[in-house]
């Protein structure tokens, strides 16, 4: 991940012998922030990457949102509406994740977070 500003951070992804590119932001979490990377292992052996987007500097109560991008990079996931519910009931919306997961037989993975 690096710093795309004083409150925003995109993940980035590198394959052996190519250049790094940034991944692909889902349209509906334009303007939240990377917070955290992980990987995943289906059993097939297809691995997985995840990211967990949010809010920077202060984050709130119900954004985590999570993209699952294939090896090569590929996003696989929209999180559009971002958000689900009214009021109070409101919540990230990560179904399309929680679908593929349960797909491929995934499990979430533990997060590492960025400055940490």
């Amino acid at each position: 991940m690096h710093s795309t500003g004083p409150t925003s951070t995109q993940a980035s992804f590198t394959l052996p012998g190519e250049p790094t590119r940034a991944l692909a932001i889902p349209e509906a979490l334009a303007g939240y922030s990377a917070l955290g990377l992980g990987c995943t292992t289906a059993a097939d052996g297809t691995s997985f990457l995840v990211v967990q987007y949010g809010e920077l500097p202060y984050g709130c109560q119900f954004c985590e949102w999570y993209a699952l991008y294939d090896s090569q990079g590929q996003l696989l996931t929209q999180n559009t509406p971002a958000l689900l519910g009214e009021g109070e009931d409101r919540q990230p919306n990560n179904q399309q994740y929680e679908t593929l997961l349960a797909r491929h037989g995934l499990q979430h993975p533990a997060m590492e977070f960025a400055g940490q």
